[in-house]
């Protein structure tokens, strides 16, 4: 046919050793924009070489359908059951094949992707139609099969003369896709360093920080006022060990059996004494002794025992009393809370480290796979700058 003979002058398939192409790993993106832009070309032509096809089939196709209309079944020797399911069967192919020149005009981009769904279409419909109406008419049903087949071989000619231009959109296609995957990756990482910059800028802010209340603390650990509190300090806590020494020694000159008799009638006072007996320290906190005195008092217990309760009182609450404020404390536990959010930033700048890692070995692992599909179509990727 011509058209054969047409398409092997516009795309030869003979084979040429060709030198392998070597391309940077910068200069990839605009090698596949350059590629894209010539298959593109490419299959452009090879589209409007199978539109061209397909045109020729609709023509051949639209002038045999009304020889298969015109076909006398009447004629035939068969019974007339017979021939109406044959009669039936043509006029449902015949609509098929309408059916087919129909979707084949419709045919405007991806000629090739659009032929297999609509053959597929008419031979699942139209097989046993075909099969049936054969039954009595073979001849110019015959020869629509043999059209159709014809055109079938014509576009696996096309196909094949072209298989490296398909081959290679394939593999620039797929390239494309993995060099997207890694551009991706790299904001990832960029996006990654960027997070960890301003961690890093708010940690030393934050170091810094704990310079400056360190060296406040020790200005004022040296201070005239910071010594005479922490004499005061070191007193108050003398007189509080002082407190409970003596509080454990009057502890033991009460009677509390004696107390518990002379009181067992009367629940609170009972619980009082149960109370101070087991918990002398904690009630002499809470209570501040009071319950206490008021039942020695109460009891005409000892009055040696009585003044020694009353100057214990007198003592815990001058002790009470004293609320100096030691300004190092506010600051060291700022310090702690500073340092604490250190650590958490710190801990997650490590996270974000391995999860550069991570990103750092699937971008080499995406541009082996880049590599390995340049090889396919003789190129040659390198790493260096």
């Amino acid at each position: 046919m011509e058209i054969r003979k047409f398409l092997r002058n516009i795309f030869s398939s003979e084979e040429q050793v060709k030198e392998k192409e070597k391309i940077n790993l910068n200069q990839l993106e605009s090698w596949i924009t350059q590629n894209k832009l010539e298959l593109e070309k490419k299959e452009r032509e090879v589209s409007e070489s199978i539109k061209f096809r397909i045109k020729s089939l609709i023509s051949e196709l639209e002038s045999h359908i009304p020889i298969l209309e015109k076909v006398d079944i009447s004629a035939k020797k068969a019974e007339e059951k017979i021939k109406l399911v044959v009669r039936e069967n043509l006029s449902l192919y015949v609509r098929y094949l309408n059916k087919l020149i129909g979707n084949l005009k419709g045919i405007e981009e991806k000629p090739l992707d659009r032929l297999d769904i609509i053959f597929d279409d008419f031979s699942k419909k139209s097989e046993i139609t075909y099969q049936k109406a054969t039954f009595l008419i073979g001849k110019e049903l015959g020869q629509v099969k043999e059209i159709i087949s014809q055109f079938s071989k014509d576009i696996k000619d096309i196909v094949n003369q072209n298989a490296e231009t398909f081959n290679k959109i394939k593999i620039i296609k797929e390239i494309e896709n993995k060099h997207k995957e890694k551009v991706n990756l790299e904001e990832s990482k960029s996006k990654l360093k960027s997070q960890q910059e301003q961690n890093n800028l708010k940690i030393e802010d934050k170091k810094s920080a704990v310079i400056i209340l360190t060296a406040e603390i020790e200005q004022i650990k040296k201070s005239k006022g910071y010594l005479e509190m922490q004499e005061k300090h070191n007193e108050h806590r003398k007189a509080k060990e002082d407190l409970i020494k003596e509080a454990y020694k009057l502890r033991e000159q009460i009677d509390f059996k004696h107390l518990a008799g002379i009181f067992h009638i009367n629940e609170k006072k009972m619980k009082i004494i149960k109370e101070y007996n087991e918990h002398f320290l904690q009630m002499l906190e809470t209570d501040n002794g009071k319950s206490l005195l008021n039942l020695l008092i109460e009891a005409n217990y000892s009055k040696d025992i009585q003044n020694k309760l009353s100057d214990l009182i007198t003592k815990q609450n001058e002790i009470q009393i004293f609320q100096q404020k030691d300004e190092t404390i506010e600051l060291e536990s700022e310090i702690k809370k500073i340092k604490h959010e250190i650590a958490i930033m710190e801990e997650e700048n490590s996270k974000l480290e391995k999860a550069k890692d991570k990103l750092k070995e699937n971008e080499i692992s995406l541009i082996n796979e880049i590599k390995l599909e340049l090889i396919k179509i003789n190129t040659e990727l390198e790493l260096q700058a």
